[in-house]
């Protein structure tokens, strides 16, 4: 979710805003609030207004989430008798953050999906899993093991880490970036 990103430390101020679809709010419904709360913050000893010339102008409003789609055709491989099968999906598969509802894994045979966008993963024949949105940790129990050598294929939506934005600057110098955390 795009999060706001003190420039000088890197540490994370917090996400801004959640919406239900990629189309995210306009800058100027939750940004000035934030970031003017953020730059008074006392214990930074931060005592100033934003600029405003470092808001982006209305035009350009509208903040999308940098989403990008990943497959891998052998995720894991079966043995005909290991089950659940297990691992973590690699960090430059998953990006940031997975995207929750996207996941979708099979063998050919059981497919599984993420139908809550909870994470909890339900296979067509049965099987049941977990997957971790942040750390790609996953889980799939099949109803029947997979074969010997049969590679589970997956999909899935990950946030990219990239900047959503041009730099944010306060009067006092301070600067702010916004990425998907």
């Amino acid at each position: 979710m795009p999060t706001l990103f003190d420039g000088d430390t890197g540490a994370s101020l917090g996400t801004i805003f959640i919406d239900e679809g990629v189309r995210q709010k306009s800058w100027n419904d939750v940004l000035p609030k934030f970031l003017q709360e953020a730059a008074q913050d006392s214990a930074l000893g931060v005592k100033s207004d934003i600029a405003q010339e470092n808001f982006p102008d209305f035009q350009d409003s509208q903040i999308f989430s940098e989403v990008t789609q990943r497959s891998d055709p052998a995720l894991v491989t079966g043995d005909g008798s290991t089950n659940p099968l297990t691992g973590t999906i690699a960090a430059d598969q998953r990006g940031v953050k997975i995207l929750p509802g996207s996941f979708t894994a099979t063998d050919g045979v059981e497919i599984f999906t993420d139908p809550n966008a909870d994470g909890v993963l339900v296979g067509d024949q049965g099987g049941s899993g977990t997957l971790n949105f942040d750390t790609g940790a996953f889980s799939l129990t099949f109803n029947t093991a997979v074969v010997n050598l049969v590679d589970v294929a997956m999909n899935l939506k990950a946030l990219r880490d990239v900047p959503l934005s041009d730099p944010i600057r306060t009067s006092d110098g301070r600067e702010y970036s916004i990425r998907n955390a």
